[in-house]
Parts: C-alpha cells; structure tokens; sequence
C-alpha cells in the first residue's frame, strides 16, 4: 500500500513499513515528529490534556468531538488523546532508533509546514537524511494542526509522490 499519515500517522507507517517490510510502497510523513527528547514530550503530553482544551481552547475540544465521534463516539476524542499521550510518553524509551531508519526499503516523502512550531526544518532534513530513499517537502503558509494545510494541493503532492513510485508493468509481445 501507498501510505500517508498525518503526526502521529507518518510514525505509524514508518514502523509498519519497518515491521513489515514489503508491504509499504511508498509513504508520506506530513507533521511527523521523530525526535522526541524529554522536553518534547512533556509539551505535546502538555498539549493533549484534555482538561486544559476545554478551559484554554474550546473550540479545539469542539472541532476534534467532531472529527472524532462517528467512528470512536461522542468521547472518542478524550481517548484519542489519551491514548496518543500514552503512546508519545513511551518515544524515548521504546522509539525506534535512529539507526534502524537505513533498513527502509520504499521511499519515503517527510513533509512538514514552514511554520511547523512542533517540527523544526533541520529536524526533518535530518530525518530525511537518515532515511536512505526519503525527500523533504515543505508546506507554505502553514502551521503543526492538520485544518492549516491547504488540503487540495496536499492531496496533489501526495498523489504525484505515490505515482511516482508506482510501478507500471510493461506491456510484453508474445
């Protein structure tokens, strides 16, 4: 399959892909972070409280009970976010390590937004370089949170990248 995941999503298909090699062709990581120090997950673990959404930004908390509650329910967000703060306390210990990034056998498109407050540029050059098939792209005019991504021409980068990557058979004689 052609992968793309957003965040916590491009983590997501990187380990898949690492875990099960052949079965990712290509994969778009948009707003990934892998470097995560101490620091950095103290503040997104900060960011997914559930609590200080609805007193500092509700109108986050309202926009991810929507996006959230056909598949998961009316809470599904609340446990998103949990579960996602789980998973992001673990990265230090139990991340995959860096050295394992050279084992990638598909190519990989590490995207992020030029103003990314998560993602540094030199973090995701980083990334990219550890990545033996990997390119950066960076986003104009936007920020970490999906809902600033021009969705239109991100869905068209994505495509473009995938059938890129796609093989064609070519036609034999007999």
């Amino acid at each position: 399959a052609h992968f793309c995941g957003y965040s916590l999503g491009g983590y997501i298909g990187l380990v898949y892909g690492l875990d099960h090699p052949g079965k990712i062709k290509s994969l778009v990581m948009h707003g990934t972070k892998y470097y995560w120090t101490p620091e950095a997950i103290k503040k997104a673990v900060e960011g997914f409280d559930v609590e200080r959404i609805i007193d500092k930004v509700p109108a986050w908390g309202e926009a991810l009970q929507k996006d959230h509650s056909a598949g998961n329910g009316e809470n599904g967000w609340r446990q998103l976010l949990d579960s996602s703060s789980a998973f992001i306390e673990t990265m230090t210990n139990e991340g995959i390590p860096e050295t394992r990034l050279k084992e990638i056998q598909f190519p990989v498109l590490v995207s992020v937004c030029d103003s990314d407050e998560m993602i540094s540029h030199g973090e995701a050059n980083r990334l990219a370089q550890a990545i033996p098939s990997a390119n950066v792209q960076v986003i104009e005019n936007c920020k970490h949170p999906f809902q600033s991504v021009q969705k239109q021409p991100f869905v068209e980068q994505c495509l473009d990248f995938f059938l890129s990557h796609t093989q064609t058979p070519t036609p034999t004689r007999r």
